[in-house]
C-alpha cells in the first residue's frame, strides 16, 4: 500500500508478505465447502420427510379412490397430520359411508319391492280361488233347493269382491257403493242374529253420488251391531243415514245399545286424540281407522276437513257421525 504526503512531498510505503494475508483463506475455504455438503444434505434430507408426510397420505387417498372401479368402497385411515389432508380423508371417508348407506338403502327397497310383487300376485290368486270355491257353493245349494243359503253365498262373494278386489284400486267409490257393500254385510249379518237384527239405511238422492273412500263405513256399521245389538238381548236396531247439508255430506250410524258412560267415552276420545287405542274386541281400533283416514283422505281445516263426531249414553244407545266435503278429498 502506499500514500503521498502533500505536506512534504514524501511518499509512504507500507509492505505485508503475502503469506500473512492468504493464511486463514484455507480454513475459511473448507468451512464454506463442509458448511455446503452439511446444508446439501440437511436440505435434501428434509426434503424428503416433508414431501413424504404429504404424499404418503395422498397416495393412500388416490389408491383407495381408484379401488372405487372395482366396485370396492373403503374408507382410508386418518395418518396425517397435515390439517388439508385430514379434511380431505374426512370428506371422503364421509362419502364412502353415505354412498354405502345408499346402496344398503337401496337394496332393501328393492328386495322390499321384490317381496311386495310376490304378495301382489299371491293376492291375485287367493280371491280367484275364494270366488270360484264360493260359486260351486252356490250351484250346490241350489241343486239342493237351499235358495235362502244360495242368497247368502251371493251376498258373501259379492262382499268378497268389494273388500278384497276394491284393496288394489285404492281409489274412491261413491256413496250408494259404499251402502250397497253395508246392505249385503247387514244381510250376512242376519245369518247369526236372525229376528234380533234390524236395520235401515236411508239416502237422500243428492247424496249418494257423493264419493267417499272404499270401505270408509263399514267399521262403523260393524261395531254398531257387535257392540249394539249383540250387547241386547232384544232385538237391536241399526240405523245409518246420509244427508247433504250444503256443500257437506252427514253420514250417521246409530244402535241402541248398551252405549257408555261419560268416564269411557272420554277415554275413548283421549285414545283417539293420541292415536293409541286399546280395545279388547277391537271396536276401538276401527274406529280410530276411520278417524285416521279422514285425516288422510280429507287433510285442512274448516270445509275442507273430514269430522269424526261420536254420542252416547249409557242404556241408550251410540250415534256416530262423520261429515265430509262433497267435492271429495285428496289421495294420501
Amino acid at each position: 500500500m502506499k500514500q503521498r504526503s502533500a505536506v512534504t512531498g514524501w511518499t509512504l510505503l507500507i509492505l505485508t508478505p503475502v503469506n500473512v494475508i492468504t493464511q486463514g483463506i484455507s480454513v475459511l475455504r473448507t468451512t464454506i465447502v463442509v458448511s455446503a455438503v452439511i446444508g446439501t444434505v440437511l436440505f435434501t434430507v428434509l426434503s424428503f420427510f416433508l414431501s413424504t408426510l404429504i404424499t404418503r397420505p395422498v397416495f393412500k387417498l388416490i389408491k383407495a379412490m381408484r379401488s372405487t372401479r372395482l366396485g370396492i368402497l373403503r374408507t382410508t385411515e386418518k395418518a396425517s397430520s397435515t390439517m388439508e389432508i385430514q379434511e380431505l380423508n374426512y370428506s371422503y371417508n364421509k362419502m364412502v359411508d353415505n354412498i354405502n348407506e345408499l346402496i344398503q338403502l337401496v337394496y332393501e327397497k328393492e328386495l322390499s319391492r321384490s317381496h311386495t310383487e310376490l304378495k301382489a300376485l299371491q293376492a291375485q290368486i287367493n280371491p280367484h280361488f275364494l270366488f270360484n270355491t264360493l260359486d260351486v257353493l252356490y250351484w250346490s245349494l241350489l241343486d239342493k233347493d237351499e235358495d235362502e243359503l244360495a242368497g247368502y253365498v251371493v251376498a258373501m262373494s259379492d262382499l268378497f269382491r268389494y273388500t278384497i278386489t276394491g284393496q288394489s284400486e285404492e281409489g274412491w267409490v261413491r256413496l250408494r257403493d259404499e251402502l250397497e257393500h253395508i246392505g249385503k254385510y247387514l244381510y250376512i249379518m242376519k245369518v247369526r242374529f236372525e229376528d234380533r237384527l234390524e236395520w235401515e239405511i236411508e239416502a237422500s238422492p243428492e247424496a249418494q253420488d257423493a264419493e267417499l273412500p272404499r270401505l270408509l263405513l263399514q267399521p262403523l256399521v260393524e261395531n254398531a251391531v257387535l257392540h249394539g245389538v249383540e250387547s241386547r238381548i232384544e232385538p237391536g236396531r241399526v240405523k245409518l243415514t246420509a244427508a247433504r247439508e250444503g256443500e257437506r255430506i252427514v253420514i250417521t250410524v246409530e244402535d241402541d245399545g248398551i252405549g257408555m258412560d261419560e268416564e269411557k267415552l272420554s277415554s275413548l276420545m283421549e285414545e283417539l286424540d293420541s292415536g293409541r287405542v286399546t280395545s279388547s274386541k277391537a271396536s276401538g281400533v276401527g274406529i280410530a281407522n276411520v278417524q285416521k283416514r279422514l285425516q288422510l283422505f280429507f287433510p285442512g281445516t274448516g270445509e275442507q276437513a273430514g269430522v269424526m263426531r261420536i254420542d252416547s249414553r249409557k242404556g241408550q244407545g251410540t250415534t256416530i257421525s262423520i261429515e265430509i266435503p262433497v267435492q271429495g278429498g285428496t289421495m294420501p
